[in-house]
């Protein structure tokens, strides 16, 4: 087919990756994560390696600013809710501030506003700038287990999310959900 289709998914993934859209800034014990435009694949690799390297330095919470986010993926929004269960188990929180009518849209349809804190007026998002890591996945393996990650999170978080998401776990031909694993 003419409209690319054919290709495989990881493989489509990959080849819509450009500079991810994310800013970075620390304040004591909280990162605060400003989303500009869309969180997709690559604002989410970001993100989940941003975190990751901030825990390890003592972030205990994370603000994720989606005021300026016009769309917000499946992928972004699963990584976020692994990044909330996560911090959950290790007394952290992550909160969604100032998120756009769409974002919230999204994040109700999936479940995702019961677990995130979401605030619509949010003070102190300010801090030192930090660095943000590589944008997206660098080859198709890890597109598609970030892509798997986090629509197996979605389906951990709400059960029923598995209508819409266990489809895609099967095209990118990897187990269900992770349910009573730990992470």
């Amino acid at each position: 087919m003419g409209n690319g289709l054919t290709l495989p998914l990881a493989q489509r993934i990959l080849e819509k990756v450009k500079k991810a859209g994310i800013v970075g800034l620390r304040r004591g014990e909280r990162l605060i994560v400003v989303v500009q435009e869309r969180g997709c694949i690559e604002e989410a690799c970001c993100l989940k390696e941003l975190a990751r390297r901030s825990q390890q330095e003592g972030v205990r919470e994370i603000w994720i600013d989606l005021e300026n986010c016009s769309y917000v993926d499946s992928t972004f929004l699963g990584i976020m809710v692994g990044l909330a269960m996560f911090m959950g188990k290790q007394n952290g929180t992550v909160r969604v501030v100032k998120a756009s009518v769409r974002s919230r849209e999204a994040m109700a349809v999936l479940g995702v506003d019961r677990l995130l804190g979401l605030c619509s007026e949010a003070s102190g998002i300010e801090g030192e700038k930090v660095e943000i890591p590589e944008s997206g996945p660098t080859n198709r393996q890890l597109a598609k287990a970030l892509v798997a990650e986090a629509h197996r999170n979605l389906i951990e978080w709400d059960p029923g999310n598995a209508g819409r998401f266990q489809p895609v776990l099967e095209l990118l031909g990897t187990p269900g959900t992770n349910m009573g694993q730990s992470s």
